[in-house]
């Protein structure tokens, strides 16, 4: 995620924790030391997918959150996602891309 060609202000990357028994967080220290973008660590101790989204949502301060469940990603995939963003306006988006307008369900 850190080699996208979209403004860094733009965006930043949240690792949620949820629960791993490796170095999570000293790889993400490491890697903030040499990242020029803003990158959160939290921790949710309630396993799960669903825990682990609602409390990201809620660090988020964005309109349209964008979840992966994966670090790599093309350099322009920022880029895309916003393209898509300004043109359909939808509330949550997940990968693989479902784009979902709950004002309009």
């Amino acid at each position: 995620m850190t080699n996208q060609n979209a403004n860094n202000s733009l965006y930043g990357i949240i690792v949620a924790d949820n629960n791993s028994i490796d170095n999570t967080e000293e790889i993400i220290d490491f890697i903030r030391n040499f990242s020029q973008y803003k990158i959160n660590y939290i921790i949710e101790k309630k396993q799960g997918i669903s825990y682990v989204r609602n409390v990201n949502r809620e660090e988020t301060p964005t309109e349209c959150p964008f979840y992966i469940d994966f670090a790599s990603a093309s350099k322009d995939w920022i880029t895309n996602i916003r393209r898509i963003i300004s043109k359909i306006k939808p509330n949550v988006l997940v990968n693989p891309i479902y784009l979902l307008n709950l004002d309009n369900m």
